[in-house]
């Protein structure tokens, strides 16, 4: 972000020449009253890739330059409804304050992508590029640099995940002496940003996911593995949001480990989504496990031709959890053993006001017949999760000490950490066996 002084007329005439060149290249524009009359700053949110120096040139280039350049730095520019010196506040003029903040939440900086950790952390073998069977160390430290800036994360996160271990891709840092790492990790950032600015249609994928994130309940799912083809369909977008890709990396178990489901059910499900046309699986080229898969989202997937789910007034959704009592959740719904994935959809869509049957099948994400869900709502009530009141249902909230007790008389306490922990030992054991020199602990 940066900030231009824009006080005088001349310099609002510039800013509207501004924002007809550059708005379409994926700059976004607020306007603020800087808390004197008359006296206003226009904030420019750079699109991912640009910089300080790459916005001025296009500007000068294309709407010429104005009276004064004023960068964002510390106590340069207040914000928006910061108290002036002088008296009074600033205020948002255009394009109103929910949108401004909507702009301002959307810029800030993602957490560091999992595309770039698994590749320059070496923890899955399918996220480093391979070329005619031989790791391509360049093309994979840039494609964790075009991660990186595409999540807004600094230059220095880069530095810090090639410091961090030598292995097989960062050996190409490594190789070079003090001056030389500065020149390299600087030359890799700048052809890096250099792509994104030219492929802008990277920085929009990640609303197209959010998108197809906001959509799921209204699109067609079969009703026997519908909740286990939503929850793994809903970790894909995720991993593409945090990647701004619509091709997402990713192997069996890291998807078994973020669904918290099973590899097998992974598996099945990732094969209903290619049949039913909302993924497409990437042709494999050269590949180091068979495990390893690359995934497409498809984005014309077309809704259900009937209404969108009924949405009730008091339907508010359950409430947030600690971490403990998360995982403790995640046992008592998981497949087989626990209730399953299916019963969790109809305790999370059941509100806290009395609901007949019928409704709760319409806040559901996918349908199913009015008897499952009755037996859903039963069960729900037999395990405390759920009261009946007559002919409607209410949903409970129950307290940590009560999600220990289930998990404890259903036998499920700690299945997903020791699935975690299967997931993580398979995973060391594959490098042992066929790349011994990439392990974490060689003495492991």
């Amino acid at each position: 972000m940066l900030a231009v002084d824009i006080d005088e007329p001349a310099d609002r005439l510039w800013a509207g020449r501004t924002r007809e060149a550059l708005g379409p290249r994926g700059c976004q524009f607020v306007t603020v009253e800087s808390g004197r009359e008359g006296h206003r700053h226009l904030w420019v949110l750079l699109p991912s890739g640009w910089n300080y120096e790459q916005f001025k040139t296009q500007a000068e280039a294309l709407a010429g330059a104005p009276r004064t350049w004023s960068q964002l730095r510390r106590n340069a520019t207040r914000p928006p409804y910061a108290p002036h010196r002088l008296g009074g506040r600033s205020k948002v003029l255009e394009p109103g304050p929910d949108a401004a903040l909507n702009l301002f939440q959307r810029h800030r900086p993602q957490p560091i992508p999992r595309l770039a950790i698994d590749s320059l952390r070496w923890l899955e073998p399918h996220a480093v590029v391979i070329r005619r069977g031989v790791i391509d160390r360049g093309r994979t430290i840039h494609r964790a640099a075009v991660s990186l800036i595409n999540a807004r994360r600094p230059q220095s996160d880069l530095v810090d995940l090639l410091r961090e271990q030598e292995n097989a891709v960062t050996s190409k840092y490594w190789e070079l002496d003090g001056g030389r790492q500065r020149d390299y990790v600087e030359r890799v950032w700048a052809d890096a940003c250099r792509w994104v600015r030219e492929h802008p249609p990277v920085s929009r994928n990640r609303e197209t996911l959010e998108g197809r994130l906001a959509s799921i309940p209204s699109m067609e799912w079969r009703t026997r593995t519908g909740a286990n083809d939503r929850r793994v369909y809903r970790t894909v977008l995720e991993l593409g949001i945090a990647a701004a890709s619509l091709t997402v990396n990713a192997s069996i178990r890291q998807l078994a480990e973020l669904s918290n489901l099973s590899t097998s059910g992974v598996q099945a499900a990732l094969r209903r989504l290619c049949t039913d046309r909302y993924l497409e699986r990437v042709a494999e080229q050269s590949r180091l496990h068979r495990h390893a898969c690359s995934y497409r989202v498809v984005t014309d997937v077309p809704t259900k031709s009937s209404t969108s789910p009924h949405t009730l007034p008091f339907y508010g959704g359950p409430k947030t959890r600690c971490v403990e009592e998360a995982q403790l959740l995640a046992d008592v719904f998981s497949n087989g053993t626990g209730l399953g994935a299916s019963v969790r959809e109809t305790w999370e869509a059941l509100p806290e006001v009395p609901t007949k049957t019928a409704e709760v099948s319409q806040l559901r994400p996918g349908e199913l017949a009015h008897n499952t869900v009755l037996g859903h709502l039963r069960r729900l009530d037999e395990t405390g999760l759920a009261r009946r009141a007559g002919h409607r249902w209410v949903r409970l909230e129950p307290s940590g000490e009560d999600l220990l007790r289930l998990a404890r008389l259903l036998g499920v306490r700690g299945k997903n950490q020791r699935r975690v922990a299967q997931l993580q030992r398979e995973r060391q054991e594959y490098l042992a066996r066929f790349h011994p020199d990439e392990l974490d602990d060689p003495a492991a």
